[in-house]
């Protein structure tokens, strides 16, 4: 990024939303509107949401903002959560990991606008962008073996699922085992890490991240055009509701209640939400996955662990407690 391109960027965040004509940041910086527009254009390709009208000039609008004070205003479960915020960050996981090693407390729980080094399962990258989504990790401190991640997992899900379909009104769907979907696009991705107490064979930490697409991100790359939706296409809409904090409030007020109580009716909702029960899927095991081509097989149930049950096409059944599925809708 040139030094123009930052200096833009800095104004257009300070602006709060707000216009900045070309003319302003052209005499403010000695150079050319027509230098300034291309300044925009390469802001705008790196993923940047940056609104430009004639007359009006140039900003980055506002969504919602997130924030920590935000997102606590609506939270029911203060005494729970220690919320904190952060603009941008690598990796709300990777931060809040070092945290819990460190001995920070269960419910510690990071937001951010935007992550630089976003990471998903299988060592994939998360794009999470600026004022496109949510990125909001917390810490966990459960009682259980290394295998309890799934289930955790699950429990993200139906919280999340639950938190959008409330503030939103929109309908979800749950990909086994960690993505929400609307209209069939991914929309949420979760990351569950565990450290494991090696004598105890325990958990001696698990951190939980959830990436939310808010709204659409532009200029995605090539193989994940039409494969990636968000909760909402109107940014007027989002603001209207003050999505990002309702969600992410509700989101994390949903897991608590389920983490405490613990009662297993969470995987009726997961089993009635789900987009794989019934379907043909191809299966890649996590050994596998990234190179191997994967094999077809048909999703049959869903247990209360949440491991998946698959019918392969020579009659054999499995159950499945980790891997990577698409769906074949």
């Amino acid at each position: 990024m040139t030094e123009l391109q930052k200096q833009i960027l800095s104004d257009l965040e300070a602006s709060g939303g707000g216009f900045i004509t070309g003319e302003t940041l052209s005499e403010k910086y000695g150079v050319t509107r027509s230098a300034v527009w291309k300044a925009v254009k390469v802001l705008r390709a790196s993923g940047i949401h940056i609104e430009a009208h004639t007359n009006r000039g140039y900003r980055i609008p506002p969504m919602g903002t997130l924030s920590a004070e935000g997102i606590i205003k609506y939270l029911k479960s203060a005494d729970f959560y220690d919320v904190r915020y952060a603009k941008s960050v690598t990796s709300t996981n990777t931060i809040l990991k070092e945290s819990a090693f460190r001995g920070a407390s269960e419910g510690t729980v990071l937001a951010a606008s935007e992550q630089t080094a976003g990471r998903g399962r299988f060592g994939r990258s998360f794009i999470s962008r600026r004022g496109c989504g949510v990125y909001i990790s917390f810490i966990l401190r459960p009682k259980g073996g290394i295998d309890d991640t799934v289930r955790i997992t699950a429990m993200a899900a139906v919280a999340v699922s639950k938190a959008i379909e409330t503030v939103s009104g929109r309908e979800t769907a749950i990909k086994w085992v960690n993505d929400i979907c609307i209209d069939g696009r991914k929309t949420v991705g979760i990351l569950t890490e565990g450290a494991l107490d090696l004598e105890s064979g325990s958990i001696e930490s698990a951190v939980v991240g959830i990436g939310i697409n808010i709204l659409p991100q532009d200029n995605l790359p090539p193989e994940l055009e039409g494969k990636v939706g968000s909760v909402f296409s109107d940014r007027e809409e989002s603001d209207a509701l003050d999505a990002p904090n309702r969600i992410s409030a509700a989101l994390l007020d949903n897991f608590r209640e389920m983490y405490e109580s613990d009662s297993g009716e969470y995987m009726d909702y997961y089993r009635k939400k789900s987009l794989v029960i019934g379907r043909e899927i191809t299966v890649f095991p996590s050994s596998a996955y990234g190179g191997q081509p994967g094999y077809t097989a048909k999703a049959i149930d869903i247990d209360d662990r949440a491991r998946l049950l698959i019918v392969k096409e020579n009659g054999e059944r499995e159950w499945l407690s980790s891997g990577e599925v698409s769906v074949r809708l």
